[in-house]
């Protein structure tokens, strides 16, 4: 793909409205992959957070938050074409907070009696062996830098819209109630 068409369709993907959308169609056009980081870019984020992810707990919010900044200064690492044990670095750091805020989380939906409690913790577990498990190939040399930073921010942001928004509806109902 040429740099020009690079920069088009990532500023198209950043630009879309809905973010369920934009999962499933950059996985259409990709065909279930993605290849959207340019190499040698800098400058901006990777994934920009937009306030219809937060789910309205503010300790959970912000832990999404810096999920997204790990994975926006590990891309920024690898277009700047740092070395693998800085990316390793940063990896073990998203890996060691990703399993933090899922704790919290699982806290959080046990206090307010969420109804996936079970479902989701077993996707909590399954996310995290799904990055060793890219991890092992990207240290075996099977993928690139840039498919893991592409991997991690579709690993991310489809968890967030697609099982932890589920938590906000619940959370709101409470509040409501």
């Amino acid at each position: 793909m040429a740099s020009e068409e690079k920069r088009r369709f990532f500023k198209f993907f950043l630009s879309r409205g809905d973010p369920h959308k934009q999962i499933k169609e950059m996985k259409e056009v990709r065909g279930g992959r993605s290849q959207l980081i340019p190499k040698g870019r800098s400058g901006m984020d990777f994934i920009i957070w937009r306030p219809s992810y937060n789910l309205g707990d503010p300790k959970i919010d912000n832990q999404h938050r810096q999920l997204v900044d790990l994975v926006n200064c590990l891309c920024a690492e690898i277009c700047r074409s740092s070395s693998k044990n800085i990316v390793e670095k940063i990896l073990v750091q998203l890996v060691h907070y990703a399993e933090e805020h899922f704790r919290d989380e699982e806290e959080l939906m046990a206090h307010i009696g969420y109804p996936e409690l079970q479902e989701h913790t077993e996707e909590h577990v399954r996310l995290v062996e799904e990055v060793f498990e890219f991890k092992k190939k990207y240290d075996d040399g099977l993928v690139s830098k840039e498919d893991l930073v592409n991997f991690l921010k579709i690993w991310l942001i489809d968890h967030i819209i697609g099982s932890d928004l589920k938590i906000k509806h619940w959370l709101e109902r409470k509040k409501a109630a």
